[in-house]
């Protein structure tokens, strides 16, 4: 595996871990079987204990419930791995081997609720785009699909379908409400009725979408234009400036987001902060699933996975940020999915 392409911004240190005994859960690759497997990563000495779920290929969608029980996606539909027994079971099996899972969301009651499309299309409409760490064909005028799964009932239930080129995707809290961004407009779908409500017009094509913890506020960027902050309350939009695939942290609803050169975060209404720049000689590939920023339960820590290189043969790095220390430690394994343990 190559340097971590790392440059700390001013203020900002690079140690060898940082201070936390926070957990994550990831999925990283192991060359000598090879496999995609996953792990429990200590942070404060970077060693890690290897879960049920090993894959000879990757599939990085998936999500952490809040009880530990890891649903992710397999060659057969959605497996659940409970993180504290190290027991897998099935959740639910795709009949048609066609459909592909490319998002999902675990939510109260260990709900699944998922976006899949048909896998078969005509060659005439097909382009490539990077989704989830993998070059998949997609076309304007895709037919996707959400369903929900639930404990009680492994079948899974369709509730909603859209035509949708290249998913920017966020959800509620409590599943009720989608929030899209595509084909020039932010829209809310209530999930619950089908309602369908456009939020805003955008100039160019979604190139990512994020809902506040507190659901008050919402970014998108587009691939050429401002990434856009608006209040759901007050209707008010502000520009921050050139960036893409935003993230809220969980406990301030602060913003943080990738510039061309490396990770942000947004204080106050005007202020940024950089984190960290990208080595000379290494170009990040922010397309969506390739740039991914999450935050632990106490908004403390940022963990953050980028890829560089070319989309083929991309090489995963997995960046840990303490926003209070201002330190960051760059995890030395091919991480291409994590969460953090509730």
């Amino acid at each position: 595996m190559n340097k971590i392409p790392l440059i700390p911004a001013s203020n900002w240190r690079l140690k060898p871990a940082i201070g936390t005994r926070e957990r994550l859960i990831i999925q990283h690759f192991d060359a000598e079987r090879p496999s995609f497997i996953w792990s429990r990563l200590n942070l404060h000495d970077q060693t890690y204990f290897e879960l049920a779920g090993a894959s000879r290929n990757s599939y990085s969608c998936s999500e952490l419930s809040p009880d530990g029980v890891l649903f992710f996606v397999d060659e057969t539909g959605i497996r659940a791995l409970n993180t504290r027994t190290n027991e897998s079971r099935q959740h639910c099996l795709l009949d048609d081997e066609n459909i592909e899972i490319v998002k999902l969301w675990v939510r109260a009651n260990n709900r699944v609720i998922f976006l899949s499309r048909k896998r078969a299309i005509p060659q005439s409409k097909m382009h490539e785009e990077v989704l989830a760490g993998r070059v998949v064909t997609i076309r304007a005028d895709d037919l996707c699909s959400i369903f929900t799964v639930d404990e009680s009932n492994p079948k899974p239930r369709l509730v909603y379908e859209m035509r949708l080129a290249v998913p920017a995707l966020d959800m509620s809290p409590d599943g009720r409400f989608l929030y899209v961004a595509s084909q020039r407009l932010v829209s809310q779908i209530d999930l619950s009725g089908g309602n369908k409500t456009d939020i805003a017009e955008l100039p160019d094509t979604p190139y990512g979408i994020a809902l506040s913890p507190r659901q008050t506020l919402i970014a998108w960027s587009t691939h050429d234009s401002d990434l856009v902050e608006l209040d759901l309350s007050k209707k008010e939009t502000r520009t921050i400036g050139m960036g893409a695939m935003p993230c809220f942290l969980s406990k301030t609803d602060q913003l943080a987001f990738f510039g061309r050169d490396g990770l942000w975060l947004v204080e106050g209404r005007n202020d940024l902060r950089k984190i960290f720049t990208v080595a000379a000689g290494q170009t990040l590939m922010p397309r969506i699933g390739d740039v991914r920023t999450d935050c632990c339960a106490c908004g403390k820590h940022l963990a953050t996975r980028i890829a560089t290189g070319p989309a083929e043969r991309p090489q995963w790095h997995l960046i840990l940020a303490d926003t209070e220390e201002e330190t960051l430690s760059a995890i030395p394994v091919h991480a291409v999915d994590f969460h953090w343990e509730p």
